[in-house]
């Protein structure tokens, strides 16, 4: 796994930070094929940074609370997409490109907090030894 040679922070903020131009080149598009390529190639290099994401919640959450943990991080982000979604509805009267390039822009800044964060939590030791390959 690619996890078990990078350290996690790092495949957050690199895979996360590959998604923030997708926003803006969604916001450029006129058809739908180009789209459909494009979420392809999105959903692709999601699927590279979420496993650290739950990787780093469920082995720094306790044994016994772990899958309240994560449902409530999945429920925060639920939230905040709807949230997004529904707040920056008026942006669509502007320009119908808006909303997309601003969720690129809040999309990143989350990227770039998130993973220094997990990044200097690191580097200041307060990761959990891991046992193996199989481990979370």
């Amino acid at each position: 796994m690619l996890r078990n040679r990078v350290r996690r922070s790092s495949l957050m903020l690199i895979f996360g930070a590959a998604q923030v131009p997708l926003y803006f080149v969604y916001g450029t598009l006129e058809t739908t094929w180009p789209v459909a390529a494009f979420g392809l190639l999105h959903g692709a290099i999601y699927a590279l940074m979420q496993p650290a994401i739950d990787a780093q919640i469920a082995v720094h959450s306790a044994e016994n609370v772990r899958g309240r943990v994560q449902g409530v991080y999945s429920s925060i982000g639920l939230a905040g997409a709807f949230v997004g979604a529904n707040g920056l509805s008026w942006l669509y009267e502007v320009d119908f490109r808006l909303p997309l390039f601003g969720l690129g822009v809040a999309f990143g800044v989350c990227v770039l907090v998130g993973g220094l964060l997990v990044s200097l939590g690191e580097s200041r030791g307060m990761a959990v030894p891991e046992a193996g390959p199989t481990n979370l």
